[in-house]
């Protein structure tokens, strides 16, 4: 009887001893795990959200634009050049008869449009005028025609700033020519073709 009162604090103690170093073996298990495989609460890169991207939240190549990084949709990045390209090889030409005067020039008006390319009748030697109607403030236009032809971009201000002309970007072969001129003004643009060279003469503008 005395040996069994003086086992039991031995084994109290044992069992007290033993749920201490369980619990504490749970609580490793447990809070170092998740300590360990994620501080943040958050799978994924450290940009809050899940997945392998770049950290931006978003997807895609970081400029917020689907495509190529342009800005602009498709490949080559230059709108105007490519559907005056099509436009020269496929659409049928719209006819216009020039002014024989810068004064007269309104009676020959064309407008910028990335779908319609004209024909131009100029006078047998002499120059031949055909207005531009700008309908915005402060554009860019992109003028379209062939190599041989010969012509200079005006307005009443002087205030058109034109940029080195060159072939178009998605054509280079095609023998198109491509000028960008910015106009400031809304004001219209008056188009003089020279006295020489071809007398029918393709032409388009497209507002870039």
């Amino acid at each position: 009887m005395r040996r069994a009162h003086t086992l039991a604090p031995a084994i109290s103690l044992c069992f007290v001893m033993a749920v201490l170093g369980c619990e504490g073996d749970a609580n490793d298990a447990n809070g170092g795990s998740a300590a360990d495989t994620s501080e943040d609460g958050e799978s994924g890169d450290g940009d809050g959200e899940s997945g392998d991207g770049d950290g931006d939240g978003e997807s895609g190549d970081g400029d917020g634009d689907p495509g190529d990084g342009d800005g602009d949709p498709g490949g080559d990045g230059d709108g105007p050049s490519t559907a005056a390209c099509e436009a020269f090889a496929n659409a049928t030409p719209q006819p216009l008869i020039a002014a024989t005067s810068a004064a007269e020039a309104a009676t020959a008006t064309i407008v910028p449009d990335p779908q319609v390319i004209y024909t131009v009748t100029l006078p047998e030697g002499a120059a031949g005028f055909v207005q531009l109607q700008i309908a915005d403030w402060e554009t860019t236009q992109a003028f379209f025609t062939t190599a041989e032809i010969d012509y200079q971009v005006t307005v009443e201000t002087n205030s058109q700033v034109p940029e080195p002309r060159g072939p178009a970007a998605a054509c280079p072969e095609g023998g198109i020519t491509d000028q960008r001129v910015f106009f400031p003004h809304w004001t219209p643009a008056t188009i003089e073709f020279s006295a020489t060279g071809p007398r029918e003469v393709p032409l388009m503008i497209i507002e870039q």
